[in-house]
């Protein structure tokens, strides 16, 4: 195992490495614009982008090894028109320490790989980063902001990550981003496996998190969103030590697929704190659930063989915990204060199996 690991590590430091030739192409010194650079460059080059405005729809397109890297909010690249920044069949792009303002999208990539937008800043973009068949990518600490409500506008992700042509995005990195008005803050689709979703911070919206299949949701704080804090469309999804606050809607709504995991997540000030819907063997546990105004955990009659076991619910407006169906596992729970019942058993005796729980009222 180790030998593979460094043999990966090898491989991935010769991918960054820059060409023994490669140049800076400055813009507007040398090149008066971002596209003409584009042109002139060959792999391995950096275009640096001097502070002042540019407006322009630029496209990368069969590209290896090109970066583009600005003075952070000195640098305002705007498409009056289009999406700011085009990436297709490229790979190893970077994209750092540059603001975006688009008509469209800010960075759009499709069918590549090692795409990384680092640092940058995207302001009124219908969609900020949007990625369609992209491999082995990453978005990190870029800041997502809209200067009107999110209910303005139907159409306005921070970032998505969605399907081309039947292709998948695959193990995408997703990482201390910052995103505040969008209606989805981070959107996958079907189409989408093995995302990494860490330590963001999404606030002000409508949808926190939207995951897909085979990916972890970890480490992030959702606040403020008139619908869901996190929520998933695949199976085989980890949601972890996530804190959501203040939703209209559920905290975590986790309603499709086998072998989910949702763990260790602070919920306060939710609709329902846990939505458990039509899911199979898997393990809600550990969870802290307080000030609902519905139930705290709700097991919906869809649900198959899932377990629950010690998470705490204090305060929940409905139930503390609710289970319309049997099969299930209760284990070391804890609910009190609940304004209808701690625990509202809606199954036969014995269909569902009760160990070292605590509730202070029960029903039936």
């Amino acid at each position: 195992m180790k030998t593979l690991t460094l043999a990966r590590t090898l491989a991935l430091l010769a991918l960054a490495a820059p060409a023994a030739d490669a140049a800076k192409r400055q813009v507007p010194q040398t090149y008066a614009t971002i596209q003409a650079a584009v042109d002139a460059a060959s792999p391995g080059d950096t275009i640096e982008i001097a502070k002042g405005k540019y407006d322009e729809s630029v496209q990368v397109i069969g590209r290896t090894g090109l970066s583009f890297v600005g003075k952070g909010k000195k640098t305002k690249w705007i498409a009056t028109s289009g999406d700011a920044l085009f990436i297709d069949m490229s790979s190893q792009i970077v994209v750092k320490r540059i603001e975006f303002r688009a008509e469209d999208t800010g960075v759009k990539a499709w069918r590549s790989t090692h795409v990384l937008v680092d640092q940058c800043r995207f302001l009124d973009c219908v969609y900020g980063v949007s990625f369609a068949d992209v491999a082995e990518s990453t978005i990190r600490k870029c800041t997502f902001r809209w200067s009107t409500p999110h209910g303005e506008a139907f159409l306005r992700r921070g970032i998505t990550l969605a399907q081309k042509d039947n292709g998948v995005c695959v193990d995408s990195v997703i990482a201390k981003n910052d995103i505040r008005g969008a209606r989805t803050g981070i959107s996958e689709t079907a189409g989408t496996l093995r995302s990494t979703i860490v330590k963001n911070v999404i606030r002000d919206g409508r949808t926190g998190i939207v995951s897909a299949y085979f990916g972890v949701v970890a480490g992030n704080t959702v606040r403020d969103m008139d619908n869901r804090g996190i929520t998933n469309l695949g199976t085989t999804v980890a949601v972890l030590d996530n804190e959501v606050r203040e939703t209209g809607q559920e905290g975590i709504y986790i309603s499709y697929g086998p072998d989910m995991i949702v763990a260790g997540n602070t919920l306060q000030k939710v609709g329902t704190g846990i939505f458990v819907g039509s899911i199979s063997t898997s393990h809600v546990f550990s969870n802290e659930i307080e000030k609902t105004t519905g139930d705290g955990i709700y097991v919906r009659s869809d649900a198959v063989s899932v377990q629950l076991t010690g998470n705490d619910v204090t305060k929940a407006g409905a139930s503390g915990v609710h289970v319309e169906a049997g099969g299930h596992v209760l284990i070391g729970n804890t609910a009190f204060k609940s304004g209808a019942f701690d625990l509202n058993d809606e199954t036969n005796a014995g269909d569902i199996v009760l160990v070292g729980n605590e509730f202070g009222t029960i029903a039936p």
